[in-house]
């Protein structure tokens, strides 16, 4: 969870997840490290700043909450990028100093080749960190572990196939988290939770129309390949 944060708005706005990843630096860079989360929580977030809950760690091994501010945009135009169609953004950030911090590598994140076909399969266990309705887990701001299965065949070939789906309950504050699965131990990010699956029932009487959503429990996640083309586009 060392690379796991909160994303919020200040004061009780929009509330979010995010996760780092470690940039491979091209020649002559430094390594970078880039925040990603779904598009529409930085959307949500209107003004200039976002904040981030991150933790700080003591020479006991002590965690401490450690909450920082992100610049999001400059002169009304957004500082993160965003894939077109599809419900991701990513911000290159420097973390504060104290930060305990520990970015995915980008090669932990499926890319949807050969090797994410049988890593991520219909059935197999998945890990869902995050900040449901804002909650936190502790006051060092540790998220929530929640844990599912994939409930749909992530690589069947149909048209506009950019999500799968996932067997664990979504709320306010998940978008943006990742889904870890374990490949010999080792966790792989396999996408990004963007939603939930709900039914609408609607119903009308001569003085009243209702519309009632139901939550079916069932996470909508956008593949890990699209993770990474926004770490790369990520400045």
């Amino acid at each position: 969870s060392s690379d796991l944060f909160r994303v919020h708005s200040p004061g009780q706005g929009p509330s979010g997840t995010g996760f780092l990843v470690r940039k491979n630096p091209g020649p002559g860079q430094q390594p970078k490290v880039v925040l990603v989360t779904a598009a529409h929580v930085l959307d949500g977030i209107s003004g200039p700043e976002a904040r981030l809950v991150l933790r700080s760690r003591d020479a006991m091994g002590g965690y401490s909450r450690l909450e920082t501010t992100v610049a999001l945009r400059r002169e009304g135009r957004p500082l993160f990028n965003k894939l077109n169609g599809v419900d991701v953004a990513a911000l290159t950030v420097s973390l504060p100093a104290g930060a305990h911090a520990r970015p995915f590598p980008l090669e932990s994140v499926l890319d949807g080749e050969e090797k994410s076909a049988r890593v991520l399969r219909l059935g197999k266990d998945a890990w869902i960190p995050s900040y449901p309705a804002k909650a936190e887990s502790n006051t060092a701001g540790q998220p929530v572990l929640r844990r599912g299965s994939v409930a749909s065949q992530p690589f069947l070939r149909t048209p506009k196939s950019n999500t799968f789906l996932v067997d664990v309950s979504a709320f306010g504050g998940d978008s943006g988290a990742p889904v870890v699965l374990l490949e010999n131990g080792k966790p792989m990010v396999s996408g990004l939770v963007m939603g939930m699956l709900r039914e609408t029932d609607r119903s009308v009487t001569p003085f009243e129309e209702k519309v009632t959503h139901m939550p079916l429990g069932i996470s909508i996640v956008i593949h890990g390949r699209f993770v990474r083309q926004a770490v790369e586009m990520a400045d």
